[in-house]
């Protein structure tokens, strides 16, 4: 077993240890490497992370447009059918407020991530 060189010339007047890798405070090359593989392998990660996060983005911007034009459609139904008299403004009420509430759900479970 080889003997680790002390230094006796602690400012405390402890003993302290030299270790090879702590010399001249340099640092160890091979920990400059591991850090630049790191760095490297969390930047293409992240890419990655923000193209996904495009094309989720751009699909849910399509399926809103989608659920907005068919509650839309919807709405001009009610509105018109209302106004040839076929249903009373009891029923347009209704309808009105259940088709706003459904596509508010809609988009907030869509929006929220937890699909609940």
């Amino acid at each position: 077993m080889a003997a680790i060189p002390r230094d006796t010339n602690g400012l405390d007047g402890t003993e302290q240890i030299e270790t090879p890798h702590a010399t001249n405070n340099q640092i160890d090359p091979g920990l400059i490497k591991l850090a630049e593989i790191f760095k490297d392998g969390f930047l293409k990660y992240q890419e990655k992370d923000i193209e996904a996060l495009k094309i989720e983005l751009k699909d849910r911007k399509h399926v809103t447009i989608i659920i907005v034009s068919a509650m839309l459609a919807i709405i001009l139904s009610i509105v018109y059918l209302t106004i040839i008299g076929k249903f009373e403004m009891t029923t347009f009420t209704f309808l009105l407020g259940t088709a706003v509430g459904s596509m508010l759900t809609i988009l907030a479970k869509m929006y929220s991530g937890t699909g609940e």
